[in-house]
């Protein structure tokens, strides 16, 4: 009887243990909508199940119903702080184009939470070492040896797994709201999928404007330019009598400011909101994020501006002609 419940807890150990290795696999992939980061994430949560099966083997602490669910806290600790340290990762690339800056970052928020609860259950585990009952005391010290193999892989081995790949969440990508056509109507991603299109717009940043506000304003030196996700705004310039004109309109997938954006002289015309309007605005930070973490779809994007500044040139050039 103990021979047979020995092979059924060994057996039942193994089995929990890929169940929930296949669970972290999928959530993690479907949270940042990447197969790579699923893989990514099981490295520094299956190294404190190896170590502890070793220190098992090392202290000759047999496997037993006391011992074998140490292997299951000790995983959901690491996935835990993984979590959390993706996450935060994925926020400081959107604001820094740099991975080492990101990285050391995140090291800097979330060391302290990550340390001081791996420490503190540490110290509780460590308390069960002076219970009477061996079972206890073995499973005490396995479990507190779990929480520092779990902190040493969440602090040196996610962070060297991250630094090589780019990431974003689901929620991000949610967040962002195209219109159906919206890949053949912008000319700036022209060929791009819709979920390449969000990719490169969570590089940026999104801002919603409401009825007659102001989006660009005329005469004002500013180093972006702004892509029309969705919504109507017009074009309009000012006269030297004062009056205001409307001289043209954009709709959903248009790009404007990008003149000034490349030039870095003064806008030449006001851009208004009529209705509700959601723009993306680059600048030159946003496309060296993009150029760094997609550089397939960074070379589509710049492709497009290049095709765009050749029309632009196109119609500058025969207006003059037209004139002289």
């Amino acid at each position: 009887m103990v021979a047979k419940a020995s092979d059924t807890i060994s057996r039942e150990v193994i089995v929990n243990l890929g169940y929930v290795l296949v669970a972290i696999f999928l959530i993690i992939s479907l949270l940042f909508l990447s197969f790579k980061a699923g893989l990514l994430a099981m490295f520094p949560n299956i190294l404190p199940i190896i170590l502890n099966f070793a220190y098992m083997y090392m202290l000759d602490i047999p496997l037993s119903t006391s011992t074998f669910p140490v292997a299951i806290i000790a995983m959901g600790i690491a996935v835990d702080d993984t979590i959390h340290f993706m996450v935060r990762y994925s926020k400081e690339l959107k604001e820094h184009s740099d991975n080492e800056q990101a990285m050391k970052n995140t090291i800097a928020h979330e060391m302290r939470p990550v340390f001081s609860s791996s420490i503190a259950l540490f110290i509780g585990f460590s308390v069960l070492l002076f219970a009477e009952f061996g079972s206890i005391s073995q499973f005490g010290l396995l479990s507190a040896l779990a929480m520092i193999s779990a902190l040493v892989s969440d602090l040196i081995l996610t962070p060297t797994l991250l630094m090589t790949t780019p990431l974003i969440t689901s929620y991000d990508l949610l967040k962002i709201k195209l219109e159906e056509n919206f890949a053949k109507t912008s000319s700036l991603f022209k060929g791009l999928k819709q979920g390449e299109i969000k990719r490169v717009a969570v590089m940026g940043m999104v801002k919603a404007y409401y009825n007659n506000e102001v989006i660009i304003q005329q005469g004002e030196v500013s180093n972006e330019m702004y892509l029309i996700l969705s919504g109507h705004a017009d074009v309009e310039i000012k006269t030297e009598s004062g009056d205001t004109k409307v001289v043209g309109n954009v709709d959903s997938g248009k790009l404007v400011g990008e003149m000034a954006f490349l030039s870095g002289e003064s806008r030449t015309a006001s851009v208004i909101a009529k209705g509700e309007v959601e723009a993306l605005i680059i600048n030159a930070s946003t496309l060296q994020r993009v150029q760094k973490r997609f550089p397939a779809i960074a070379a589509k994007v710049f492709f497009n501006i290049s095709q765009l500044l050749s029309e632009r040139l196109k119609g500058t050039t025969k207006a003059l002609i037209d004139k002289g």
